[in-house]
């Protein structure tokens, strides 16, 4: 892979997080941030879930992993209870408020979606989202 490759890969990258607001504090319309989003969907997303299979899968710090979800707990958004197969090991669910408040989020996600790409062909959109596809399976993330 040449250097003009490389370059161009960067490039689209940073535009690309600028378009997301990856650097923003938080979510367009929104009171979370992208990350505290990201940790609602993944508990939503699995069951039994813990909190080092969340780090691991994100690679976050556990110990920054930590603090949002005592964050969240607080929020009344997330609960831990005892994994009834090994005390030792707490569990993590949404709350009533946690769901629906996920639920928004995603709305509001899905809203965004479609406002950056509504003036797409259907032929494009097919384009995007076959290299999208590509993308994540040569770089493992699917």
């Amino acid at each position: 892979m040449n250097q003009q490759i490389i370059q161009a890969i960067r490039e689209f990258n940073r535009q690309y997080v600028l378009i997301l607001g990856l650097l923003n504090t938080s979510l367009k319309n929104s009171s979370y941030s992208l990350l505290e989003a990201r940790i609602l969907f993944e508990i939503d997303a699995k069951e039994n879930c813990v909190a080092s299979e969340i780090a691991t899968r994100l690679r976050i710090d556990r110990g920054y992993l930590s603090r949002i979800i005592k964050k969240l707990i607080e929020l009344e958004l997330v609960v831990r209870k005892n994994d009834p197969q090994d005390q030792r090991r707490g569990l993590l669910a949404l709350t009533k408020k946690g769901a629906e408040e996920l639920a928004k989020i995603n709305k509001e996600s899905d809203k965004n979606i479609y406002e950056m790409f509504c003036d797409f062909s259907i032929d494009e959109l097919e384009m995007i989202t076959e290299t999208m596809s590509l993308i994540q399976k040569k770089t493992g993330s699917k």
